[in-house]
């Protein structure tokens, strides 16, 4: 589809590109529907839907459709909780193709140079083929959820070791220290309160030295 997607951006003119556009959509309809019976994180989705929903305005604003502002901003907010600038650049130009193409009722208005204009405003949208698909890819490897293993019933043994024979030299002392600590909500998940944590940390190692 990612291959698709670019020649559809290289039209020579706007109605191969909202013929074009128009497939693309359905096709990323079915993608979305298919990753839905996946077991997947719920920012790896958004992100998905992040791309049909940008695809789909590319779409819409082809055939003069009511376009929804809101929902591409959502797309922006998940595109920057990603730190994807790209997109956010993309997603922004396909804004203003929008903008400018709703000023005409038909594509046969457009004049010659304004039409040449729209198309290449479309360069920076090149970003949402493969490198977005290959990132999401990559997400999904390393976030997707493992069924539930089984339990395997295995007779435990146990050794009892008497405390008198136990060599002073030879036994460890261990010791539990509780860390209260909070991750980000979106991936990439990061460690919230470094500093505090790592004081804590190393205060629990000089206490266990001391002792």
């Amino acid at each position: 589809m990612d291959r698709e997607f670019l020649n559809c951006l290289n039209s020579n003119n706007l109605t191969d590109l909202r013929i074009s556009s128009k497939q693309i959509a359905l096709r990323i309809i079915g993608i979305l529907e298919k990753f839905k019976n996946e077991e997947l994180p719920n920012d790896v989705l958004d992100l998905l839907k992040s791309k049909s929903t940008c695809i789909s305005f590319l779409k819409r604003s082809l055939y003069f459709e009511e376009c929804n502002l809101n929902e591409l901003n959502n797309a922006k907010t998940v595109f920057s909780q990603w730190n994807l600038e790209d997109f956010i650049i993309a997603s922004n130009s396909l804004e203003n193709f929008n903008r400018v193409i709703s000023k005409y009722k038909s594509l046969e208005e457009i004049p010659k140079n304004k039409e040449k204009w729209l198309l290449n405003h479309l360069k920076s949208f090149q970003y949402f083929d493969g490198i977005l698909t290959k990132e999401l890819q990559n997400q999904i490897k390393s976030k997707k959820v493992l069924t539930r293993p089984k339990i395997l019933k295995k007779e435990v043994k146990v050794d009892l070791i008497s405390l008198s024979t136990i060599n002073r030299n030879n036994f460890l002392r261990v010791c539990l220290v509780q860390f209260d600590f909070n991750l980000s909500k979106t991936f990439p998940y990061k460690l919230e309160d470094k500093d505090r944590i790592r004081e804590k940390i190393m205060k629990s190692l000089t206490i266990a030295k001391e002792n």
